[in-house]
C-alpha cells in the first residue's frame, strides 16, 4: 500500500511512498514521471527538498538522494540499522536522519556528518528541523529532545510524557507534541509546558500548528479532529467529526481550511469559520492514511491503505485524475513521455513505444531475452534505452522501434538505465552493483576514474556512513590499487585530469616527469 503522499513545493508533482519504492506523478494528469525510485526495502519516508529539485527517501538501512526532475540517483548514505526518517532543513543544505538510537545531521553538499550524533537510549522515531534550520527536535520512546543542528549539542529535554510526534511552530519558538489522549504546547527555549493539555477522549494521532502559529489542529481515535487556540489551549468551534478514527489532520496554506483523513475511507475539507465540510467527501476504497493541500490550496492529495493516491479539487471535491496506482502491473511498470511518444513496460516483460495522439503502438515491442526492468527516453525524444534482466541494456529508435547500435552488456541483470542531460551518454546499473557509462554513438563503455574511490585507495582508508574512517584490508587495498593502475595506464600524459595524475603516480619514480603536468624529467 501507499504509506504517504505529498505535493512538491510548486504543487505540480506528487511524491508517493510504498513498500515497492517511491514514485513521482504529474499532479494534473495522474501519469507517473520517470522511473520508480527503486530501493532495497519498503520506503519508510519520502520528502522533497524546499526548492523541489531533490527528493530524499529512507528505505531499510539506506538514505538516497534523487534528482526530482529525472529520478537520477545523486548519492546514498548507509547505516547499520534501519533509517526511520530523513528530511531536509528549510534551506535544503542539511539532512537529518534517524537510525536506531541516534539521529545524524548531514551537510548535503559536503557529504559528511555535522557535529556529534544526537543520541537517545531507545529507537529514534522522529527527527526534524526548526523553521530556521538551527535546531533539531527528536522523539524517542516518548522522550523529546532539542539539539543544536551544527554541533549536535543538546539544548534541552521536555518532561517525559510518551510523545508520538513533535513539531515546531512557524516562528520556531514553540513545539506541539501528541501524547496519549492529549497534545501539549511547549516553550522551545525553556522546555516548559505552555497552558493546559489539549484533551481528546482517545489517543491523539497528529498535532500541528496553523501557518500563522495561532491555532493547532489535532486528529484523534475518538473520531474527531479539533482546532485549538495555541495561546490559551481552548477549543475553537465544534469538533470535526467522522464516523471512524481520524488518522490525520492539517491546515491549508491560507489557514482558513483544514483537511482530515479517516479510517471511514474518506478525506474531508472543512471551512473553519463555518465548522462545516466543503463540498462532497473525497472517497477512497479503504482507510485514508494521510491528506494534504497543494501549496496554492486548490488541490488535495490523499493516500489510502489500498495502495491508491487520488488528487481532488479542494473547492468542489471533484476527482481531478484517475487514481495513481499500479494494480495488476509488474513492480517496475512505468511510463516515460516526450512529446507524442510514451514508453511503457508491460506485464509480459517487454517495453513498447506508443503515440499518445493516435493511441497506437509504434513499431514492434522492444524485446530482450529477459524481462525489461526499466526504460528511459533521450532528452530529444529520439532514442529509448531499456534495461533488462538478461544482462543487457539496448537503445532503440523512438520513431520506428528498431534497435540502434550494439547491446550494452553487463555480467548480471541490468536494473536501470538513463541518458545524460546532453543525450550523448547512457549510464547503466546492474544487480552486482556495477555502474557503467556508454557512448551513445559507438555503444562502447567509457572507462572513467571515480575520485572518491581513488582517494580511498591512495589513503588506505574507506569512509563510513557516519563520516569516520576505517582501514582497508591489505588484500582489498591491493585489488583497488591495481584496478586504478589499469584504468589510468591509457590516460594521456600531462593533462589536468585525475586519470592523468594517476598514470603519473603509478609510473616508476625513475621514469616520472617532475610533476603530472610537466614533460621534464631528471636524468
Amino acid at each position: 500500500p501507499v504509506s504517504s503522499a505529498s505535493f512538491s513545493p510548486d504543487g505540480e508533482r506528487v511524491l508517493t511512498a510504498s513498500k515497492d519504492g517511491a514514485r513521482l506523478w504529474d499532479a494534473t494528469t495522474g501519469r507517473s514521471l520517470g522511473e520508480p525510485l527503486r530501493l532495497e526495502g519498503p520506503v519508510r519516508q519520502v520528502s522533497f527538498s524546499p526548492d523541489g529539485k531533490r527528493v530524499v527517501t529512507a528505505s531499510g538501512e539506506v538514505v538516497h538522494l534523487w534528482d526530482a526532475a529525472t529520478g537520477r540517483p545523486l548519492g546514498a548514505l548507509r547505516y547499520e540499522k534501519p533509517v526511520l526518517q530523513a528530511s531536509f532543513s528549510p534551506d535544503g543544505a542539511l539532512l537529518v536522519m534517524a537510525s536506531g538510537e541516534v539521529a545524524w545531521v548531514w551537510d548535503v553538499a559536503a557529504g559528511r556528518a555535522l557535529g556529534e550524533p544526537l543520541r537517545h537510549e531507545r529507537e529514534v522515531g522522529q527527527a526534524s528541523f526548526s523553521p530556521d534550520g538551527k535546531r533539531v527536535v527528536t522523539v524517542s520512546g516518548g522522550v523529546v529532545r532539542l539539539w543544536d543542528a551544527a554541533t549536535g549539542k543538546g539544548l534541552g529535554e521536555l518532561p517525559r510524557h510518551k510523545s508520538r510526534s513533535a513539531s515546531f511552530s512557524p516562528d520556531g519558538k514553540r513545539l506541539v507534541t501528541a501524547s496519549g489522549n492529549s497534545a501539549q504546547v511547549w516553550d522551545a527555549a525553556t522546555s516548559k509546558a505552555i497552558g493546559e493539555p489539549l484533551r481528546h477522549n482517545r489517543a491523539v494521532l497528529s498535532a500541528s500548528f496553523s501557518p500563522d502559529g495561532r491555532r493547532i489542529i489535532t486528529a484523534s481515535k475518538d473520531t474527531t479532529a479539533r482546532v485549538w487556540d495555541a495561546a490559551t489551549g481552548k477549543p475553537l468551534g465544534e469538533p470535526l467529526r467522522h464516523p471512524r478514527d481520524v488518522s490525520f489532520a492539517s491546515f491549508g496554506p491560507d489557514g482558513a481550511r483544514v483537511v482530515t483523513a479517516s479510517e471511514d475511507g474518506m478525506a474531508r475539507v472543512w471551512y473553519l469559520g463555518l465548522g462545516a465540510p466543503a463540498g462532497t467527501p473525497l472517497r477512497h476504497g479503504g482507510t485514508v492514511l494521510s491528506a494534504a493541500f497543494s501549496s496554492d490550496g486548490r488541490r488535495v492529495v490523499a493516500a489510502a491503505a489500498d495502495g491508491t493516491v487520488q488528487i481532488w479539487d479542494a473547492m468542489t471535491g471533484r476527482l481531478l485524475c484517475q487514481p495513481l496506482c499500479e494494480k495488476g502491473s509488474v513492480p517496475s511498470s512505468s511510463f516515460r513521455a516526450y512529446g507524442r511518444r510514451v514508453v511503457k513496460v508491460s506485464e509480459d516483460g517487454t517495453a513498447r513505444i506508443w503515440d499518445v495522439v493516435s493511441g497506437k503502438p509504434v513499431g514492434e515491442p522492444l524485446r530482450h531475452e529477459g524481462r525489461v526492468a526499466s526504460t528511459s527516453l533521450s532528452p530529444d525524444g529520439q532514442l529509448v534505452v531499456t534495461a533488462s534482466e538478461d544482462g543487457t541494456a539496448r537503445m532503440w529508435d523512438a520513431a520506428t522501434g528498431r534497435p540502434v547500435g550494439n547491446p550494452l552488456r553487463h555480467r548480471s541483470p541490468v536494473l536501470s538505465s538513463a541518458f545524460s542531460p546532453d543525450g550523448q551518454r547512457v549510464v547503466t546499473v546492474s544487480a552486482n552493483g556495477t555502474a557503467r557509462v556508454w557512448d551513445v554513438v559507438t555503444s562502447t563503455a567509457a572507462e572513467g576514474v571515480d575520485l572518491a574511490q581513488a582517494a580511498e585507495a591512495l589513503a588506505g582508508f574507506s569512509v563510513t556512513a557516519s563520516g569516520g574512517l576505517e582501514p582497508i584490508s591489505s588484500s582489498e587495498l591491493g585489488e583497488r590499487l591495481e584496478a586504478l593502475r589499469r584504468k589510468a595506464q591509457t590516460a594521456p600524459d600531462h593533462r589536468p585530469t585525475l586519470a592523468s595524475f594517476l598514470r603519473w603516480y603509478f609510473t616508476p619514480r625513475a621514469e616520472r616527469s617532475l610533476s603530472p603536468l610537466s614533460g621534464l624529467a631528471i636524468e
